[in-house]
């Protein structure tokens, strides 16, 4: 849990402001203590996080797998890069189908302009070891585009 020391400055600073009192009389400190404001602060804090976050969609769930996978679709790549072909770039649009137990039960390559074939036959087995949340329907058709170039380690890309 995170609380944030602007917010917590301010606190203590009000709080020294009303314990200080010109009335010796006045010997009951109503004020909260550092403890209870920093537990509301904290509250507060985790409250507004719950509010803020949003219910997952199926497609953020369909990123979240590609993602897991994108390593395996990036060994694909380096294969060819480094055994083949060092200029190889280019995309390569997947199709596959998700069922209604999350596996990818269908995979198929809709363009490749990377002009290796074994690169698409690559990527099309990897999707096919994909599994997803299962989806809300029936099936669930995706279209993804791959972009694979050389350079730093972030070659990979979608849309």
């Amino acid at each position: 849990m995170r609380i944030r020391p602007l917010l917590i400055l301010c606190l203590v600073a009000s709080c020294a402001s009303s314990t200080t009192t010109a009335d010796p009389a006045a010997t009951v400190d109503d004020s909260p203590s550092l403890a209870m404001l920093a537990k509301e602060v904290a509250r507060r804090e985790h409250e507004r996080q719950e509010s803020a976050a949003r219910p997952k969609t199926y497609p953020d769930h369909i990123k979240d797998g590609i993602d897991a996978g994108k390593d395996w679709i990036r060994h694909c790549y380096e294969v060819e890069l480094n055994h083949k072909d060092p200029t190889l770039e280019g995309r390569i649009l997947a199709q596959w189908v998700i069922g209604f137990d999350g596996r990818v039960t269908k995979a198929r390559i809709v363009s490749n302009t990377t002009g290796s074939n074994t690169l698409g036959d690559c990527v099309v087995s990897r999707i096919m070891t994909w599994t997803f949340t299962k989806p809300e329907a029936d099936t669930v058709e995706v279209n993804y585009p791959f972009t694979f170039r050389p350079g730093p380690v972030e070659t990979l890309s979608g849309y």
